[in-house]
């Protein structure tokens, strides 16, 4: 995710996993050191063989495109796994400059934003993997859901979650003028930086932040080029190319709409949607984001099953904004505010429930409420009891 250091006269933001590795099991060098760097782009082949270590932990590898032949020719004549550990603030195998994309070499492993089981300090979750593995719900489906005393618990800090995000650092920073100075000065510097290291764009950082926004304030709908091109006069091939560079530095993550070519498009974390729609925020689409990023943390790090979020959306406006689908399994979620669904999620819940026989669905509430099973293929519970 975003793994920039922020330097102000009044504050240092640390944004993630350089801590994380310079504590890890290796010998740990960072190319933002720019006698590194220099190391690594005059003589790569020495760089890399020059580590003491069992391992060679290589942040911000990005920096270095010389680096990239060298690893390759490195791990073909050593086939020991482990040998090298690449981390960068953008997806590395974007740049033009680097050639090798290290195939069949590699595993890729991306770090999200706290989650807020992380920020409570609890282990990973894994009530939502349970649900979706189980076949019907049943009696055994309650078990798997938070118990009332830890909901509110849960509840607690998600309320916090929603105003403050996951990103480390920022989320922990109580001045909400601080919070969000630091954060538009992260966001400066990755669009001017990050951006033209992984792109040819030129737009200017004030029609992206624009862009942003609009992101942003459309939540878990569709993203329709149209629009964008109607109020910044951008190109859809312009937009395409923003889209994929913002991807590529961890901005946005793309949720495809099923059985459709269109895509919903959200921000990487909770903090970033709240600033960029300011006083125009939808609560019920906050909602809805703020579930997608606690939730994907619980099926991603676990590395076990290929998992897909998808959102489901038909001609007749009926919409279901998570579906999850694992090994031919489907779950839907749907987020409501109070104590019932509305009538339109009701018949957007039963067309997906029709059209998709091996689905189910899962209700939840920002209220607290007791956990109930509909019939086997609904259950009705509290966000708290989930996330």
């Amino acid at each position: 995710m975003l793994f920039r250091s922020v330097s102000q006269s009044r504050y240092v933001i640390q944004v993630g996993k350089s801590t994380f590795l310079a504590a890890s099991a290796g010998e740990y060098r960072t190319l933002d050191d720019d006698d590194v760097l220099e190391q690594a782009q005059t003589n790569p082949k020495v760089f890399i063989n020059s580590h003491k270590e069992k391992s060679l932990i290589i942040d911000e590898c990005q920096l270095a495109p010389k680096l990239f032949p060298a690893l390759k020719e490195q791990v073909r004549k050593n086939k020991r796994p482990g040998q090298f550990i690449l981390s960068g603030s953008v997806r590395f195998t974007s740049r033009i400059a680097i050639q090798e994309s290290l195939a069949g070499r590699m595993a890729f492993f991306e770090m999200f934003p706290f989650s807020v089981s992380e920020i409570c300090g609890e282990s990973l979750g894994e009530t939502v993997p349970l649900l979706l593995r189980h076949k019907k719900f049943t009696p055994e489906s309650l078990r798997a859901l938070r118990v009332r005393q830890e909901r509110r618990k849960f509840s607690k800090h998600f309320e916090t979650y929603l105003r403050n995000g996951g990103l480390p650092g920022l989320c922990f920073i109580r001045n909400t003028q601080l919070q969000r100075t630091a954060l538009n000065d992260l966001h400066n510097l990755i669009l001017s930086r990050d951006l033209v290291t992984v792109s040819g764009v030129k737009t200017s950082i004030y029609v992206l932040k624009k862009m942003l926004t609009y992101i942003a304030k459309n939540g878990l709908e569709p993203y329709y080029a149209s629009e964008v091109t109607q109020s910044l006069r951008l190109a859809a091939a312009t937009q395409k190319n923003i889209l994929n560079a913002f991807e590529s530095i961890f901005l946005i993550r793309r949720i495809p709409i099923m059985n459709s070519k269109r895509e919903c498009l959200v921000l990487e974390d909770q903090l970033e949607e709240r600033v960029y729609c300011g006083q125009e925020i939808d609560d019920l689409k906050q909602l809805e984001s703020a579930v997608y990023r606690n939730i994907r943390t619980q099926f991603f790090y676990r590395l076990d099953k290929e998992t897909h979020f998808q959102s489901y959306l038909t001609r007749d406006n009926a919409r279901i904004p998570l579906v999850i689908e694992s090994q031919g399994d489907l779950l839907g979620i749907c987020i409501f505010k109070g104590n019932h669904p509305t009538l339109s999620q009701k018949r957007s819940g039963a067309s997906f429930l029709q059209n998709y026989a091996n689905s189910k669905l899962l209700y939840l509430s920002d209220q607290e409420m007791e956990p109930e099973i509909l019939s086997d293929r609904i259950l009705y519970c509290p966000i708290s009891a989930v996330i």
